[in-house]
């Protein structure tokens, strides 16, 4: 026979379909089109034609997942493989508007109307004290989430969970990544604030009302829980024998520290002897820091508006005399440092009295009331009393010294010298 008798099929009619290759195949006698999958060479019916092929058939690699558009409906074989369900006219029956997430598996085909949404996507792998934050689109039973009976957890759609570290994260059609949460390390010496977003049971089993504020201090990584809002890492204040705060309440509480009621506004001092790192509470809020006084056996001062048994007493001016440290209390005045005045034999004080008050010897001064004070001796100034001026001698009477403001001492000096003139001109 020769090649020009030869008979061969029509090119369109004889499909040749590679390894891991799929096409889809219409019949036009009746709509319907069929997935045919290689290796083949498929000889077509006059009626039917090739309408999408030959493709690569989709291939899923470990760790990996593809989400799948109008997926196919299945049914499991009692070998438990999964097959197409197909309705009475041998047309594949699909979810419309439904979405699957396919993970790595052996290669498959896309029926027609199924179609790959996005691309194929990593796994996403959660680490170590981080979560994902999830969104449920619509209502669905959460197989890997359970609850206290072990029973898979029911989420309506809206509700929101986070899926904790470390561990896969297996997508699900009908659940939306929102964002991923990291922990965050609290360091020694730091606390973290947080606000309940609504009314919740936290993870130390304390109940917290929405909006609440409150501090975690434990150091490490510290994930928050959906209920919470991170606010921010707060530094704590070292205390040592020579520093110290003020601290000011913000709103009523409780204070553990000193185990007493705090009340809106109270100022009160915090010293190394309390604690030796301060983290001001989320009802806390650090005035200032405080420096210590301190003086010497030879030095007083005086502070205004004195704090005793925690109440300050406006108004009242007292004395410290040394050997004393001390740190000013929240509304205390503490004036300049004053070294005690030494007094000579030849020297005086002239001292006048602001008050009406009884003095170191017993003698009662009123107000107004100068006198004068002499050496030799070390001269601590009352509170009630100023020193108006230091004096020095005139002249010496035998061991007596005379003062430029003594006026009795002056006037029996002039009078003893007048005395003296007189008997010496009646010779």
């Amino acid at each position: 026979m020769s090649n020009k008798d030869s008979w061969t099929y029509p090119k369109d009619l004889l499909q040749k379909i590679p390894p891991k290759h799929y096409i889809h195949v219409l019949n036009n006698n009746t709509n319907v089109i069929r997935v045919e999958i290689g290796p083949n060479t498929l000889l077509l019916k006059d009626e039917e034609h090739t309408v999408y092929g030959p493709q690569k058939m989709v291939v899923v690699p470990p760790g990996h997942f593809v989400t799948i558009d109008n997926p196919v409906v299945t049914t499991t074989t009692h070998d438990g493989q999964k097959i197409a369900v197909y309705d009475p006219k041998n047309q594949v029956k699909l979810r419309h508007g439904a979405k699957e997430v396919r993970l790595s598996q052996p290669p498959f085909p896309l029926y027609p109307g199924e179609r790959i949404d996005g691309r194929i996507e990593k796994l996403s792998i959660v680490e170590e004290d981080c979560a994902l934050k999830l969104l449920a689109t619509s209502d669905i039973l959460d197989t890997e989430s359970f609850d206290e009976d072990g029973e898979p957890i029911f989420r309506r759609a809206g509700s929101e969970w986070l899926f904790y570290g470390p561990g896969t994260y297996i997508p699900h059609a009908d659940v939306r990544v929102v964002n991923k949460i990291n922990s965050i390390v609290i360091t020694p010496g730091e606390a973290l604030s947080l606000t309940a977003k609504i009314a919740f049971t936290d993870s130390a089993g304390k109940y917290r009302r929405a909006g609440e504020n409150w501090l975690i201090t434990e150091e490490g990584a510290y994930l928050p829980a959906l209920e919470e809002q991170i606010g921010e890492l707060i530094d704590g204040h070292i205390l040592t024998d020579r520093s110290a705060i003020h601290v000011r309440a913000i709103h009523q509480f409780y204070d553990e520290k000193f185990e007493v009621e705090r009340k809106p506004g109270e100022q009160w001092l915090v010293t190394n002897e309390t604690t030796e790192l301060f983290i001001p509470d989320v009802h806390e809020h650090i005035v200032r820091s405080v420096g210590i006084t301190t003086l010497n056996r030879r030095q007083w001062t005086s502070v205004l508006n004195p704090v005793e048994n925690g109440k300050p007493q406006f108004g009242k001016l007292v004395l410290v005399k040394g050997e004393t440290n001390f740190f000013a209390h929240p509304g205390e005045v503490v004036s300049t440092i004053n070294d005690v005045i030494v007094l000579t034999a030849d020297a005086a004080l002239k001292i006048m009295a602001l008050e009406t008050f009884i003095d170191e010897t017993g003698v009662q001064r009123t107000a107004g009331q100068q006198w004068l004070v002499f050496g030799p001796k070390e001269y601590w100034p009352p509170l009630e009393a100023s020193v108006q001026q230091h004096l020095v001698p005139i002249f010496n009477v035998g061991e007596y010294p005379v003062f430029r403001l003594d006026r009795l001492v002056m006037l029996a000096s002039a009078l003893f010298l007048v005395l003296v003139i007189l008997i010496y001109k009646s010779y």
